[in-house]
């Protein structure tokens, strides 16, 4: 990109070129978060002609705009007289917040403590006054000059010099002829001035980037300045260019949400998934870096409704997997999943084909859930995997081979596997296997877990941590958790595994036999119970991962025991622990 020369830029200036549209944002950029502390230490630093960090600003040709733009937060449209000249690319939220306290727009007006000034200027020669402890904040006023009387000049008189000699005049002129508030005259014709001047002559140091730079150039050079901020996202980018062609992309996924409470949860978790199911049915690479330069508008037009609809159809579909995602994300392996799911099930038509050919679809994308988590398939090169995935699935549906992590199965060693966590892909399949079951609550008569008529429910061990941590090995394995109401894991605490049990059986007043039965379907058979009851953590354990292997054959899928080498092999053991996306 070379090297650019910064330009010296008044602060005053700046603001007047927002206020009139000359200075605008670029449509990718986030919303203006700034807080009131945060506004008091940046006027503080530019009263103190402190650097406050340079500005990114890109040239650009109103009649030939690169990327679409946006006006600033709090502007008045009406006053958006000029074409924009420049977008501000790194500066926004210090500019905002220099707007919004100098021109009283917002949700708070800003005064300056002018009496308090007048006062420590008599004691300290201004010398080790701290500005910041002078500017007041208050709800936003309409009329702030109402607060003159109590020694608050608000900060939309010192925008610039002739608005400060304009704003005071006729409240000075008001106070001339009271001989009582001389000393107030005088501080405010005279000095006041002097702790005011560097505001009015406050530089910033711009860069200007050449109007030539392409998109890509922009969005990088963009999502470099921001790497310790809110990254712009692959989303983001698209906003940019697709705006330019009539789309407003944030407004079209706004809709969708309104129209559909599980696509609220998609957009709100990472809109890219939509757009990634869009490029997969329009048999483009989902690849998130490149969806920008990869889809066209047409691709937006012709298969967006069906990517909303797929998204919905899957997050439906998956929840049947036990992934609970009617609910939340918590226990999904892979999020990726869901915009492949969302392209093959509107590639299908799966919402109006027969019972038997969805029950076929059903079947194949259950295998393959399983499948994946339990041979981390996404743990890393997700977008080219899904990009495979969906040719391949696609082709299993239509009577082909099955994908190859489905025809290779699961490599099983239950050594290996006992140290699984719950974060990991492995363990949350394994929960969302459980989870399937729809299993009742150990202490409650109510079906727990994540997705559709459940009630509130936790994650929480079986061998309770404050009570055998300190006893045993892998006390978090993902085979000592299980789904319990908050109810039930106070009552559990810290107590040992038949000591719970034994008072569970009094209080609620039912047999032995009736809370085996409600263990059942939290993968607990009556062997695994009698460990449970006597206290053997390890030989519970072990029992446990084997009734969920027998489980996962039930399923179809193909389970090859192995020794532990084999495994080691293929996995990592960051697999079976990290947390996963």
């Amino acid at each position: 990109m070379g090297n650019f020369t910064p330009v010296a830029r008044k602060l005053s200036d700046l603001l007047s070129e927002i206020d009139c549209g000359k200075l605008r944002l670029p449509s990718f950029q986030r919303d203006y978060k700034w807080t009131a502390p945060k506004v008091k230490k940046l006027i503080d630093s530019i009263q103190c002609d402190h650097p406050a960090g340079s500005l990114l600003f890109l040239n650009v040709d109103y009649n030939n705009l690169l990327i679409s733009d946006m006006p600033f937060s709090f502007t008045d449209s009406s006053k958006q007289t000029e074409n924009v000249k420049f977008l501000v690319l790194d500066g926004q939220q210090r500019l905002t917040s220099c707007y919004a306290a100098f021109y009283n727009l917002g949700n708070k007006t800003y005064f300056l403590d002018y009496k308090r000034l007048m006062e420590l200027d008599k004691t300290t020669d201004g010398k080790t006054i701290e500005f910041e402890e002078l500017i007041i904040d208050k709800r936003h006023i309409d009329f702030p000059a109402s607060k003159l009387d109590e020694g608050l000049l608000p900060l939309s008189f010192i925008k610039d010099k002739k608005t400060f000699r304009d704003s005071l005049k006729d409240y000075k002129d008001s106070i001339r002829a009271n001989h009582e508030k001389d000393e107030v005259y005088d501080f405010l014709d005279t000095r006041l001035s002097d702790f005011l001047d560097p505001i009015f002559d406050y530089e910033f140091p711009v860069v200007e980037l050449p109007e030539e730079l392409s998109l890509d150039a922009v969005c990088k050079v963009f999502q470099t300045i921001n790497s310790t901020g809110l990254k712009l996202s692959a989303f983001d980018i698209c906003v940019a260019k697709f705006m330019r062609h009539g789309l407003n992309l944030k407004k079209m996924v706004d809709d969708a949400k309104e129209k559909n409470e599980y696509l609220k949860m998609v957009a709100d978790s990472d809109e890219t998934m939509i757009l990634q199911a869009v490029a997969l049915l329009a048999g483009k690479a989902p690849k998130k870096n490149a969806l920008a330069d990869t889809l066209a508008s047409a691709d937006i037009n012709q298969h967006w409704d069906g990517a909303i609809d797929g998204i919905a159809l899957a997050i439906e579909l998956l929840d049947g997997f036990g992934a609970g995602t009617t609910e939340n994300f918590t226990i999904l392996p892979y999020k990726p999943i869901i915009p492949l799911y969302a392209a093959i099930l509107t590639n299908r038509d799966y919402k109006n084909l027969s019972v038997d050919a969805r029950g076929n679809i059903t079947n194949k994308l259950k295998v393959f859930f399983f499948c994946s988590a339990l041979n981390s398939r996404y743990t890393e090169g997700t977008d080219n995997k899904i990009n495979d995935d969906y040719t391949s699935i696609l082709s299993w549906i239509s009577g082909g081979c099955a994908p190859a992590v489905v025809k290779n199965g699961v490599m099983w060693n239950t050594s290996k596997y006992i140290a699984a966590t719950k974060q990991s892909a492995f363990g949350k399949a394994i929960l969302c296997l459980i989870n399937s079951q729809r299993p009742n609550d150990f202490y409650e008569d109510k079906v727990v877990g994540f997705g559709k008529n459940t009630v509130s429910t936790q994650i929480h061990h079986i061998f309770p941590e404050a009570k055998y941590k300190n006893k045993v090995s892998d006390i978090n394995s993902v085979f000592n958790f299980t789904f319990l109401t908050g109810d039930a894991n106070n009552f559990i605490s810290d107590k040992n595994t038949k000591e719970y049990i034994d008072e569970i059986i009094e209080t609620k007043g039912i047999s032995k036999e009736s809370i085996k039965d409600v263990l059942v379907k939290h993968l607990i058979d009556e062997d695994c119970f009698n460990f449970l009851y006597s206290g053997k953590f390890d030989d519970f354990i072990e029992k446990r991962c084997e009734l969920v292997c027998a489980k996962l054959k039930l399923l179809d899928i193909n389970i090859k025991s192995v020794e532990k080498e084999q495994i080691d092999e293929q996995f990592d053991d960051d697999d079976l622990i990290d947390e996963t996306e």
